[in-house]
Parts: C-alpha cells; structure tokens; sequence
C-alpha cells in the first residue's frame, strides 16, 4: 500500500471520528430539548477508489432521525384524548357548580316556596302568610331566573376558547404547510433537514391535542394532514382554514380551502381540544339550560292548573299563580309572580270552595304537594325527581370527565415513554459513543503520524 494511501485512510478516520464525535456532543447537549429526535450515523468502510487496489477507511454516513412513525400515531391520539375531556372539564364543573350550589340554589328556593304553601294551609286569611307565599315565588323565579342566566353566560367564554384554538389550528397548519415546502429544498440528495422536522413534529403533536389530526408521510418527505373525517388541513405546502359561526346558539365549523368557499363540517369531525369544547357547548351547557327550562315550564303547569281551580279572598278564580311560561323554551329565564298576586297577596287561592272564604286550605295542601306529585312534562318524576336527577346528571358528567381525563393521561405516558425510549437521548449512550470515538480518532491520529514518520524515512534516503 502507498503511503498516500496510508494518509488518506488516515485523514478519512480522523474526519469520520470528528463528526460522529459532534454527533454525540449535539445528541447531548439536546437532551431535555423537547421535541428533540437523536441522530444516528452509521460508520461504513470506504471501499475501493478510483485507481485504487485497497480499501481506504472509514466515512459517516449522513446522519437520520431515530424516529417511529407508529409511536408518533400512537402518542398524538392518546394526546387528542386528553385533551378533548380538558376542552370540557371546566364546563362541566362549572355546570355542577351552577345547578347543585352548597347551601342555596334553587333547591333551596323551592323547599322555601312548597313550605309556605304549606304554612298557608294552617292559617290561609292570614296577611303575612300570603306575602311569605309572594316573596317564596318570587325568590324561586329569581333562582330560576339567575340558575339560566349563569348558564346562558357560559356560552361566552367557551365560544372564545374556541376561537382562540382555532386561530392556533390555522397558524399550526400554515406552519406544516411551510415546512413542507422548505423541506422540497433543503433535502437534496441523500441530506435530511432534521431541524425542519423536529419542528414539524412538534406542531403536528399540537394540531392532534387541538383537533385530533391524521397525519399521512408521502414518500417525497411532505405530510398531509386531515380531520377525522377525511377533510383535508394540510396538502403539501397549501393549507385550509378553520372557521367558527354562532348560529341559534350552535356552533357552526366551515373549513376554507385554498381559493375555494367553506365547506361546513360536522361537529364529529372535530377531535381533541376543539371537539371537546363544541361537545362543552352545543350538548352539555345547552342540555342543562334545557332541563332547566322543562323543570320551570313543568313546575310552573302543575301550580297554575291547581291554582286556577280555586278562589281568591276576593272570590275571583281562573288566575295562574305565574306568568311568563307560555312555552317550554327560555321558561326558566322568563318564570315570575304573576303581576296580579304580586299586586295582591289576596290573589292567592287557597280553597276551591268560595262558600268557604276566607277559611277554606285544601288547594293550599295540594299546592304543597306538588313538590311530589309526578308530572308529565317532566318524564313522569316530581319537581324534586327533575332537580335532582339534574344534579346528578351533572355530577356524573364531572366524574366520567375526570375518570376518562385520568385513563387517557395513563395512556398517554405510556406512549410517551415508549416513544421517547425510541427518539430520545440517553446520556450514558452517548458519553460512552464519544469514548468509542474518541478512541477511532486518536488510532486514526496515530496512523497519519506512522505514515509521516514512513515519508519522513523516505525523504531522508534521497
């Protein structure tokens, strides 16, 4: 073998040995990076060269992610369930709060109303008894009143929340988009850019939690991403729109496409954060404010169909106790006093007997029965039934969240461990890699001095 030969063997170890050696110290120094894929390069035998008879060292190859595509999928799933019951939990809890309060609420308020009937009933011509009847309804309108607004209110915050994911969706979309196409230039031959899909990976991590992306690697290095339904987001370096509208209280998503008008989508395409939130808003705070309204449309039936039957102290009958509940729809939010037994307490029927005024109480009785009594309108439960099996309902709500919130967390550090145990980098791995090629670069040191020391030999015998 020449010397040259020697040198140039030589001089290709000493170089491979540098840069795996400023593979492992970048490896390194990006250990608690996040989002970071460990490199590998392979070292390989240069073979024969050109005019050459011998093998002439070693080489690096380019360096790739250490990346599983599968570990990827699993982990951005797990990650979208997470956080579709995060996009409701909040909602949830504040709904519990709102319908089933410690101490007060309209429980509360409607044991205060169905007890002063019942006092009536011992005494139905007395004046305090009749005002502490108006005042009971009056508190219970106002719980059933302000228990609809505060829900009616909740609406707000959410639909903001969304908005704001959905502005984060579009930018991490255009930022796919981008690399996608920046990636058709810097990988050029057999070059990875590993930055740009780093950073890439980070984001489409992002858009699965947010909306539950799928995610489709092309040979070419490019992604495309969808929704669960097949809606495109991301199509090589062209991305679409998420759109939000208010429409009867229900949210309304339109995807925009590039050059083209919005497509609406369904509330099921959505995924993750952003599914979690419409769920939030057009089923869990639109179902309470519903059995809300159908417990005061149903409460407010059964009193004035009795209440009508009976006679005021001034014998007058036909009168509802109160007004405001023509229809089930917004009842909660409009249930009152009726203005005439506001204006006089007298007003209030006590007996259908008028040969038995002002003494007569069985409606007053039946009146304070009706906390009991089954109503149609409510699936055949009492007042009381209704309010609670809503209070539970909304308990329950809170605690499935909780439970499927916790699951999914599992799971999620679960997948995020095995992928990590793939991509991420284990320091003693890779102080022991910068021994090993450390070790190659000072025999590769050693080589080139013995072949200096060969030429120098040469030289001197000319």
């Amino acid at each position: 073998m020449p010397i040259s030969n020697i040198l140039n063997t030589g001089r290709h170890a000493m170089g491979a040995h540098r840069a795996a050696m400023e593979l492992s110290g970048q490896n390194a120094t990006n250990a608690a990076t996040v989002g970071y894929s460990r490199r590998r390069g392979t070292l390989s035998s240069l073979g024969l060269g050109a005019g050459r008879m011998t093998a002439s060292g070693v080489n690096l190859e380019q360096p790739r992610r250490v990346v599983d595509l599968l570990s990827n999928r699993t982990v951005r799933q797990a990650r979208e369930e997470v956080s579709f019951h995060q996009g409701r939990r909040a909602t949830l809890e504040t709904i519990e709060a709102v319908v089933a309060p410690e101490g007060a609420g309209l429980a509360a308020a409607l044991d205060g109303f169905f007890d002063a009937f019942g006092q009536l009933s011992s005494r139905p011509d007395g004046d305090v008894e009749r005002a502490e009847v108006v005042h009971r309804g009056q508190v219970l309108s106002e719980s059933f009143r302000q228990t609809r607004a505060e829900l009616d209110a909740m609406r707000g915050p959410v639909e903001q929340t969304l908005r704001d994911g959905l502005q984060r969706v579009n930018a991490l979309s255009e930022r796919v988009a981008r690399i996608n196409g920046d990636l058709a230039v810097a990988e050029v031959g057999d070059v990875e850019a590993a930055e740009l899909r780093d950073e890439r990976d980070k984001a489409l991590d992002e858009l699965s939690g947010l909306i539950g992306a799928r995610v489709i690697e092309h040979g070419d290095g490019a992604v495309s991403v969808s929704l669960a339904s097949g809606a495109s987001l991301v199509s090589g370096a062209r991305s679409s729109k998420l759109q939000l509208q208010v429409v009867d209280d229900r949210l309304d998503l339109r995807l925009a496409g590039p050059g083209g008008p919005p497509v609406a989508l369904r509330a099921q395409d959505a995924r993750g954060e952003v599914g979690g939130l419409i769920k939030a808003h057009d089923e869990d705070i639109r179902g309470a404010i519903e059995a809300l309204d159908a417990l005061a449309f149903g409460l407010a039936g059964a009193v004035d169909e009795l209440h009508r039957q009976g006679v005021g102290l001034d014998g007058a009958t036909g009168r509802a106790f109160f007004e405001g509940v023509d229809e089930q729809e917004g009842a909660a939010g409009r249930i009152d006093v009726s203005a005439a037994i506001t204006a006089d307490p007298g007003a209030i029927a006590a007996t259908r007997q008028a040969g038995r005024l002002p003494g007569g109480s069985e409606l007053s009785i039946e009146l304070a029965e009706v906390r009991e009594r089954a109503i149609g309108g409510l699936a055949g439960r009492s007042v009381e039934e209704a309010l609670t099996a809503l209070q539970i309902s909304a308990g329950q709500a809170v605690d499935q969240t909780f439970d499927g919130l916790e699951s999914a967390e599992a799971r999620a550090q679960t997948f995020e461990s095995l992928r990590e145990s793939t991509r991420g980098v284990s320091l003693d791995e890779e102080m022991a890699d910068l021994v090993k090629f450390q070790q190659g670069f000072e025999a590769a040191s050693r080589l080139v001095r013995v072949a200096d020391e060969l030429m120098q030999t040469v030289l001197g015998m000319i």
